[in-house]
């Protein structure tokens, strides 16, 4: 799209004001003539902004280009992790699980050479909700426990700033004594 020159239509405001002077234009013309001149400038305005619009949106789309795909990969992702947490039984089995652990680690490998990165909480973390999600809460009676991780059930994933989808937590939350036991205790006191 051709940019259009600002110092070039300055120009011609000037030309076309010393016309007016010269030929001594009608005031209605003048205001014509300016009108002109500034509806030129508010649509040169529009088109640069335009223009810087779609360059960003272009600039977002290849960033995460590959965010599609990702999507896709990540119940394979997933399954080989679950895969992962069970012990295989036999020698036999135990090969194939070094040839799948090597093709998860290319796969892997691959993502975050895309701007791929993992997001797996450790235990007792902080909850954090920006990058996890509650996927059960257990309830304990140790406050120093309420609120930290105490099993993550997912990984949670993150193309380079974007938040693809959030770690699947289980969070410690604090035990509420139940009411009629606290009734209870206290017809017991009184």
């Amino acid at each position: 799209m051709e940019e259009v020159n600002k110092e070039e239509l300055k120009e011609q405001k000037e030309e076309k004001e010393t016309k007016v002077k010269e030929k001594k234009v009608s005031l209605k013309e003048y205001q014509d003539l300016q009108d002109q001149f500034t509806k030129a400038m508010a649509t040169a305005a529009h088109h640069q902004n335009l223009s810087k619009y779609y360059q960003n949106e272009y600039e977002k789309m290849i960033k995460y280009k590959s965010q599609g795909l990702i999507e896709e990969l990540l119940p394979i992702l997933d399954s080989f992790e679950f895969a992962f947490k069970s012990e295989p039984n036999s020698e036999e089995a135990k090969s194939y699980r070094v040839g799948f652990e090597y093709l998860h680690k290319m796969l892997i490998d691959t993502l975050v050479n895309e701007g791929l990165e993992i997001i797996t909480p450790k235990i007792n973390d902080e909850f954090d909700s920006e990058i996890m999600h509650v996927v059960e809460a257990i309830e304990t009676l140790d406050e120093t426990l309420v609120n930290k991780v105490s099993q993550v059930m997912l990984n949670g994933y993150k193309l380079k700033d974007r938040l693809i989808r959030p770690s699947g937590v289980k969070v410690y939350t604090l035990k509420k004594e139940n009411n009629e036991e606290a009734q209870t205790t206290n017809e017991k006191i009184n």
